[in-house]
C-alpha cells in the first residue's frame, strides 16, 4: 500500500508546487518545463531499458496519448493557476466516472443501468461545482465557469486516454508510454510558450522542477502500484485526494470554496467511491434493481 500512498503524496505536492509558481508564467511555459524535466529524469531509464520495437514515436498509440495527455496537462496547470486547489482537484476527481462512460461507449465494456445512474448523479456533482460561483461576485474567484469547463475538459482526455491505452497500448511498456508522451508534451509547451518560455525567475524553475520531479514519481508508483495491488485497494487511497486537497488548500492558500462547491464535490466524492469499490457497488445496484422492480 506504501506505493499507492506514495503517488497520493507526490501527486498533491505536485498540484502545490504548479499552484505556487507565480501567475507571470504561463501555462504553456509550465507545461514545456514539466516536461521537460521528465524527459531527464526518464532518460537514463530509457537509453537502458526502452526495447528496439519500442523506438516508434510516430505509432498511432503513442499520437493519441500525446495528444490527449497534453489536452490534459494544459488544462490541469490551467485550472491550478485560477481556480481554488480542492475545486480543480474536484472536477478533475470525475475522470473515473468518465473513464467508465468512454469504455463503455467505445471501449467494448458493459455499464449497467446502476452504473450509468451513479455516472449521471456524479455529473450532477461536478455541475454544482462549475457553476457554484454563478451569480455571486464575491465567488468569481473561486470558481469561474469557462475554467471550471476547461478543468472538466481535461479530466475527459486523460479518461479517454486512460481507455485507449488499455485498448491499444498493451503491446508497449510503462516507460516507453511515459517517454514518449514526455518527448511530445515538452515540444509542444516549447513551441506554444515562445518568449515566456526563457523568462522565469530562479524561484519558479525549482519549484517547476519539483513539480516534474514529484509529476514523475506519481506516474511511476501509481502504475506499479496497479500492478502490484488490487484496483480497488488503490483506488481507496486515492479518494483521500479530494478531502486532503480542502485542508492543503486552506490550510496553505486560505481557500475556502462556496457552499455549492462543497455540496458538489461531497456528492461527486460518494459516487466516484461507491462507483468503483465493488462492495458498495453491489449493494447500490441491489437497492437500484429492487426499486426498479417495485
Amino acid at each position: 500500500m506504501h506505493l499507492a500512498y506514495g503517488a497520493l503524496l507526490a501527486s498533491l505536492l505536485m498540484d502545490v508546487s504548479i499552484k505556487l509558481v507565480s501567475s507571470e508564467v504561463s501555462t504553456w511555459a509550465i507545461v514545456a518545463w514539466r516536461w521537460i524535466f521528465s524527459i531527464f529524469i526518464l532518460l537514463p531509464f530509457t537509453l537502458r531499458h526502452l526495447k528496439p520495437h519500442e523506438w516508434k514515436p510516430f505509432e498511432r498509440t503513442h499520437i493519441m496519448r500525446a495528444v490527449l495527455n497534453l489536452t490534459g496537462t494544459f488544462c490541469l496547470f490551467y485550472s491550478l493557476q485560477r481556480l481554488q486547489l480542492p475545486v480543480a482537484i474536484a472536477i478533475f476527481f470525475a475522470e473515473p466516472l468518465l473513464t467508465s462512460v468512454f469504455a463503455a461507449l467505445i471501449g467494448g465494456e458493459k455499464l449497467g443501468p446502476a452504473k450509468w445512474a451513479l455516472s449521471i448523479l456524479g455529473f450532477f456533482g461536478v455541475t454544482l461545482v462549475i457553476f457554484s460561483g454563478q451569480g455571486s461576485s464575491e465567488m468569481v474567484a473561486a470558481v469561474s465557469y469557462s475554467d471550471a469547463l476547461i478543468a472538466l475538459t481535461g479530466a475527459a482526455a486523460w479518461a479517454l486516454m486512460a481507455v485507449l491505452t488499455k485498448r491499444d497500448g498493451a503491446h508497449l511498456s510503462a516507460l516507453s508510454l511515459l517517454f514518449w508522451i514526455s518527448i511530445f508534451a515538452a515540444t509542444a509547451g516549447v513551441l506554444m510558450s515562445h518568449d515566456n518560455f526563457t523568462h522565469i525567475g530562479m524561484r519558479d524553475m525549482g519549484l517547476l522542477l519539483i513539480a516534474a520531479g514529484l509529476g514523475t514519481v506519481y506516474s511511476l508508483l501509481w502504475i506499479n502500484g496497479l500492478k502490484r495491488l488490487s484496483a480497488s485497494a488503490v483506488a481507496s487511497v486515492m479518494y483521500l485526494a479530494l478531502p486532503l486537497s480542502y485542508v492543503v488548500g486552506y490550510v496553505i492558500f486560505r481557500e475556502v470554496p462556496p457552499t455549492m462547491a462543497i455540496v458538489g464535490s461531497s456528492l461527486l466524492f460518494c459516487m466516484v467511491v461507491i462507483f468503483t469499490q465493488p462492495s458498495l457497488q453491489a449493494r447500490f445496484n441491489q437497492a437500484f434493481l429492487t426499486k426498479d422492480t417495485l
